[in-house]
């Protein structure tokens, strides 16, 4: 078991947890040997695969939301759904809003909540400032 961090809250699975982790009903089962499976899939996909593969895996196969009854599957996806091109193409400010739709899907969607989704892009770009990633606005 995780342990709590200062807030109590319990931390997030490492990306390739997450990623080995099974679906649906299994899922929601919570036991040991689950657990342990999830665990011994997570050191091969590492022992095995380069960060950028298992990134890229996480990245294909996350859930950024819904569009009507269309499930939005990985970012290239995203990218043609929430801009009409593809994932290649898109500016820094487009994959920024896709990186802020990663908190929250449902509530940071662009079709569900414009306003939300460009204050959340915002802030993802402002970090990217912050952490030196892309310049500022003045320089």
């Amino acid at each position: 078991m995780r342990r709590r961090d200062s807030r109590g809250a319990r931390p997030t699975p490492a990306l390739t947890e997450q990623r080995h982790r099974p679906r649906e009903q299994e899922a929601r089962q919570k036991s040991w040997r689950r657990k342990a499976l999830e665990i011994w899939g997570s050191f091969i996909i590492t022992t095995r695969a380069p960060k950028d593969a298992i990134l890229e895996m996480y990245l294909n196969d996350m859930t950024l939301g819904q569009r009507g009854s269309f499930g939005i599957v990985g970012v290239p996806e995203a990218a043609r759904l929430f801009f009409g091109k593809d994932v290649s193409n898109v500016t820094l400010a487009e994959a920024a809003t896709i990186a802020g739709v990663f908190q929250s899907p449902s509530a940071l969607s662009p079709f569900n909540n414009p306003a939300r989704c460009k204050e959340r892009r915002n802030v993802v770009l402002q970090s990217m400032v912050d952490a030196g990633y892309v310049p500022g606005p003045s320089g």
